[in-house]
């Protein structure tokens, strides 16, 4: 049995405070996790895990820890145990000095045990630690959702013809640590939530190093910050105004709602509709991708900061015909709920509470507030459980009706889930749902996805009757949602 984990070197600095505004972040971060860091101490940070052969039995008799080391120190190795923030007081391995690859063996592993290990690295000033990863030594078994009162009719996999070993396999890989910051994963395979599991991880805090707060244990009563997923629950709700007549069409120009902003209708900017917005097509110049949180001429930070955001937003020369060229804007997306709220008369939360949220038995949510404006976050960090991600993913997938109530009409859901403009990456994006394929058996299956930042994921595919819902916490690295539907839940569907 092995326990590989691979470490490259990162160099620690001196310790900086990460620059915080609630819905944007402009940051300048050690890589390693808080605490002892002194200069010149370097350390390997633990980037992959890959566990083969990991049962019960065989990990009590140890694993095998191979890593890149770092320079300028006197000791180098591994700490492990069952402590979330293990150190070198407890279990340790040492080897050596210098840069290179090296090989550490931990024993005496307990069964269904979970375990934390991390690098470290000594020299004269003192010691620095790595990232800290996981494992467990316990073996998975399924079992069916447990089915209580918030509406969810649990069934087994084998009922709705999923293959239990293979979604057992993709279960036992993230319970190793093959999958790294994987917290939640649920199924709704015809109507009937079959799978429903939770994993050990970082919550999510702007100041955290790799955005990473306290290592908790989710579970269905504990919401998630489900970042951009945010922007397609934003775009139901949009729908609910323009269906009600509250807003008479999509192709309303944004300043028939925008009172006090007049005097920046013009330019090209008065030809900017609601529907721009939903597709993010409005032709401002942005520059959100492609300058770096970092820099202080990041607009979306400029946004946040702003007495006044919108006339921040508005501002912007247009540099594009609205509704030729997709531009990813989240500022955009504030600006509809300003505009909801601004038709309907009451506040995103407050609306969408009744129109919305309610009619689903949702009510463990919470919107957030961009400060110091006091503006709603349309664009993001909506705090829910998974079980109600679920919920709203289903709602779609039935096009509007959820236990029998209509909640949205199913002509919004169509246009939502086509292409309204295209992005050059994907097969397009609809009113702020992106559109996508999957490969299974040979022939290309059509999927519509809520995304959000670190692996939070709400996927949709018609033809499979099937919702997926994904949280997790990969802020700093590549999330695993898509290689995890293509290589484990798309095949284990069997008919």
């Amino acid at each position: 049995m092995y326990l590989s984990i691979r470490k490259d070197k990162q160099l620690f600095s001196r310790s900086m405070t990460p620059f915080v505004i609630l819905s944007a972040v402009v940051f300048l971060t050690d890589a390693c996790n808080k605490g002892p860091e002194p200069p010149q101490v370097s350390v390997p940070a633990i980037t992959t895990i890959n566990v083969s052969g990991i049962t019960s039995s065989a990990a009590s008799s140890g694993g095998t820890i191979t890593s890149d080391g770092g320079t300028a120190i006197t000791a180098r190795g591994v700490c492990w145990g069952t402590n979330s923030n293990p150190t070198i007081t407890n279990n340790r391995t040492t080897d050596g000095t210098g840069v290179g690859s090296y090989t550490s063996t931990l024993t005496g592993l307990t069964p269904n045990t979970t375990y934390y290990v991390r690098a470290y690295a000594m020299n004269n000033v003192g010691t620095g630690y790595g990232n800290t990863v996981s494992f467990s030594t316990a073996t998975y078994t399924y079992t069916i959702p447990l089915e209580t009162t918030d509406g969810w009719k649990t069934s087994s996999l084998n009922s709705v013809g999923m293959n239990v070993q293979t979604m057992t396999s993709l279960a036992q890989k993230i319970q190793n640590g093959n999958y790294r910051e994987v917290h939640s994963i649920l199924i709704i395979k015809n109507g009937k939530l079959v799978f429903e599991e939770y994993w050990p991880g970082h919550e999510y805090d702007y100041a955290g190093a790799n955005f990473h707060g306290a290592r908790i244990t989710f579970d269905r009563n504990r919401r998630h910050n489900t970042h951009s997923v945010t922007k397609s629950i934003t775009s139901a709700i949009v729908g609910l105004t323009v269906t009600q007549g509250i807003i008479r069409s999509v192709h309303d120009s944004i300043f028939q709602f925008l009172p006090n902003y007049q005097d920046l209708r013009n330019g090209g900017r008065e030809n900017i509709t609601i529907r721009h917005l939903l597709t993010m097509s409005s032709g401002l110049r942005w520059n959100e991708q492609d300058v770096s949180p970092a820099s202080n001429t990041w607009d979306l930070l400029q946004f946040v900061i702003s007495p006044d955001p919108l006339r921040y937003l508005l501002s912007k020369q247009v540099v594009a015909v609205p509704g030729t060229r997709f531009y990813y804007n989240s500022a955009g997306v504030d600006l509809l709920g300003v505009i909801v709220a601004s038709a309907a008369g009451e506040s995103i939360p407050a609306f969408s509470h009744r129109l919305f949220f309610a009619p689903l038995g949702i009510t463990n949510y919470a919107w957030q507030a961009i400060l110091p404006s006091g503006i709603t976050a349309c664009h993001g960090d909506i705090y829910m459980t998974p079980r109600d991600m679920a919920k709203f993913g289903f709602l779609y997938l039935n096009y509007g009706v959820w236990n029998g109530q209509r909640i949205i009409p199913s002509e919004w859901i169509r246009q939502s889930e086509e292409s309204q403009v295209t992005t050059g990456e994907v097969l397009g994006y609809g009113y702020l749902w992106w559109l996508h394929t999957y490969q299974r058996n040979g022939l290309s299956l059509r999927a519509f996805s809520a995304l959000g930042w670190g692996g939070q994921r709400i996927t949709i595919v018609r033809d499979l009757n099937l919702v997926v819902v994904f949280t997790g916490a990969n802020y700093t690295t590549a999330e695993p949602c898509d290689e995890m539907m293509q290589s484990y839940i798309l095949p284990s569907i069997t008919y």
